[in-house]
């Protein structure tokens, strides 16, 4: 945004009003793109830390569900023939419920994991900027503005050269 900003400045001096707009919009255009992905970063942020959060819960869920099934399991181990007979037997309901949450626990982890990954991938800035191509839109009075207060600012500095009619060569 600096370097907009000088070469806004720089136009101005050479008198180069198209150039400075251009680079004044480019640089409101950057300010603009920096504010969304500072609201998006907050968004993912806050969302990250709820799916943290709910990770957290699902893994005690899911180690206390582990931990019933083992309870389970050794209490009701088939022994011998009862063994044979027990896996052909139908899984209980407290079983299938254990299994369900099981998956689910399963699907939600896939779920943070691709999540986490395209926050990886998540490119801040999008597309790339050209700011030295003009385009011919309504002007932008924001910019309009800057461009007027930056005028203003510079026209102090910038020595002007006064054409004096040389009096001498006609005398």
């Amino acid at each position: 945004m600096e370097e907009w900003t000088a070469r806004a400045q720089k136009s101005v001096e050479n008198n180069r009003d198209d150039l400075a707009r251009t680079a004044l919009k480019a640089r409101a255009e950057l300010e603009q793109a920096l504010h969304s992905a500072a609201d998006e970063s907050k968004n993912l942020d806050a969302r990250v830390t709820q799916l943290e959060f709910d990770m957290a819960q699902l893994k005690t869920k899911l180690a206390e569900a582990k931990a019933k099934l083992k309870e389970i399991s050794t209490r009701h181990a088939p022994t011998g023939k009862a063994r044979a007979a027990y896996s052909e037997q139908e899984v209980s309901p407290a079983e299938r419920k254990i299994r369900r949450a099981m998956g689910r626990f399963d699907r939600l982890q896939s779920q943070v994991e691709r999540l986490e990954a395209r926050v990886r991938s998540y490119e801040v800035g999008g597309e790339a900027i050209n700011a030295w191509v003009a385009e011919e839109t309504a002007a932008d009075p924001a910019i309009e503005e800057e461009l007027q207060k930056l005028k203003n600012r510079i026209a102090p500095e910038v020595p002007k050269v006064e054409v004096q009619a040389d009096t001498d060569s006609e005398a």
